[in-house]
């Protein structure tokens, strides 16, 4: 690997990076405002499907075909868990979540799925936590308390919103923790379209029959 190739991966990440920290930075403010107009179960069917058609124009149809071809039937049932957890409980539960109490609640409550994920880390992936990681868990469990505590004297409404925020928040965490364990050797563009795919199937199933 020369270093012309290094320095390019190098800048690409960068840039990737701050894309997405733009990105979620502004992810749940669009989003409330949406909530209005659109239910929750629209909400989730528009983002998995924007998500996988931009992965299909990125990548191709082609390429993630013959990367499906490859996975063998227990990959193909663990990526469906994993997209019912990840895809279609996780973001079902924040959007209704999101249309209950604030962007600036949704986004701090959020990050709770880090402490799912040190947690599967380390009992089930059997990974060493860092110091500094506990820290940074310890601080986000900290801001979960302190979100909940300041609501004290706030609607019940908002309460039970901030708590569908948190409960997506682990089936996220642990959709994560089996990704890593069980698909970590999948590529991870055919990963999230599948993802996208099975979260619109079963929605739109339930949807259908259930609403």
């Amino acid at each position: 690997m020369t270093s012309a190739y290094k320095h390019h991966q190098y800048h690409l990440g960068l840039f990737l990076g701050f894309g997405a920290l733009l990105w979620n930075g502004t992810y749940n403010a669009l989003a409330k405002g949406l909530t209005p107009f659109l239910s929750p179960v629209t909400l989730l069917l528009l983002s998995e499907g924007l998500t996988a058609i931009f992965i299909l124009m990125t990548f191709g149809f082609f390429p993630l075909l013959h990367e499906f071809r490859k996975m063998d039937r227990r990959s193909i049932w663990i990526s469906m868990l994993i997209g019912l957890l990840c895809s279609a409980v996780a973001p079902l539960l924040f959007f209704t979540g999101l249309a209950r109490t604030s962007a600036i609640n949704a986004s701090m409550l959020s990050s709770a799925d880090i402490i799912i994920i040190l947690l599967g880390a380390h009992f089930i992936l059997k990974e060493k936590v860092s110091h500094m990681q506990i820290l940074g868990g310890s601080i986000v469990m900290l801001g979960v308390v302190i979100v909940n505590v300041a609501g004290t004297g706030v609607p019940s409404s908002v309460h039970i919103g901030d708590l569908f925020i948190v409960a997506g928040s682990l089936f996220f965490g642990t959709g994560a923790v089996l990704f890593k364990k069980y698909l970590s050797h999948m590529m991870p563009e055919l990963a999230i379209l599948f993802r996208n795919i099975s979260a619109i199937v079963i929605i739109s199933f339930f949807a259908l029959f259930f609403h």
